[in-house]
């Protein structure tokens, strides 16, 4: 019985720590009538950073939902930052985190019955790659 109500308490206790709302921060970088989105979500003090760098209209508020917006997604980013070169070309650069998906394109779509499109350069300076196991 003991053990029963033991383990109840820690599973709600689990519940209740996942549903909790992660530490998130936004930087924009604006670029007119767009904006680049650098947004990072830790969870319940975990100390790993998530990072999302995704393109949205310049007057959205929070960050986007579709997917589709997203250059990349990645964590543990060291100096990470985007810069505009252009309306819609984008340099992307880090030193080292740990990337878990990049694409060099991106559309916004809603909304437009033509998509607007963005591509990205990608600059990892880390040099301390790690080849196999």
């Amino acid at each position: 019985m003991k053990k029963n109500l033991i383990g109840m308490l820690g599973l709600a206790a689990l519940a209740l720590t996942a549903c909790s709302k992660p530490d998130e921060r936004i930087v924009e970088v604006p670029n007119g009538k767009f904006k680049i989105d650098i947004q990072y979500r830790e969870y319940m003090k975990s100390g790993t950073i998530n990072v999302d760098v995704c393109v949205a209209d310049g007057g959205s508020k929070g960050s986007p939902t579709n997917r589709g917006q997203c250059f990349l997604h990645g964590f543990d980013f060291n100096k990470i930052s985007a810069e505009w070169v252009s309306d819609h070309n984008v340099i992307i650069s880090f030193e080292c985190g740990n990337l878990t998906f990049y694409r060099n394109t991106a559309l916004i779509t809603e909304g437009r019955e033509i998509p607007d499109d963005f591509n990205a350069k990608l600059i990892d300076t880390c040099h301390t790659y790690k080849w196999g196991p």
